[in-house]
């Protein structure tokens, strides 16, 4: 989970990568558009998989009772600080209870 809460440059350098990846193995051109080449090669889009795979441990992390995530909470005073600072990541139980309500 600690891959999906790295800063939005780094994220978008992975991206790259794996699109440069994609095509190689598939055997497109440079100049494909990234969709086209996500379909040709049965991919999902990066952003959209970490988000389901932090759903997913998300999900199977509460259904433990015992497990630590569930007495983890942000403290209001904590929480104001994340919002006046948006370029702060927030911690993971955040970011996806942020994400599932959407």
């Amino acid at each position: 989970m600690v891959y999906g809460s790295a800063r939005l440059t780094v994220l978008r350098r992975l991206d790259a990568v794996r699109q440069s990846a994609l095509g190689i193995c598939s055997g497109e051109f440079r100049t494909s558009p990234v969709e086209s080449l996500y379909v040709i090669c049965h991919q999902v889009l990066l952003h959209l998989r970490r988000e389901k795979l932090s759903a997913l441990y998300f999900f199977r992390a509460k259904s433990v009772s015992k497990h630590p995530i569930n007495q983890l909470t942000l403290p209001v005073g904590l929480r104001r600080l994340y919002d006046a600072r948006p370029s702060h990541i927030l911690p993971f139980c955040e970011r996806v209870e942020m994400l599932v309500h959407d």
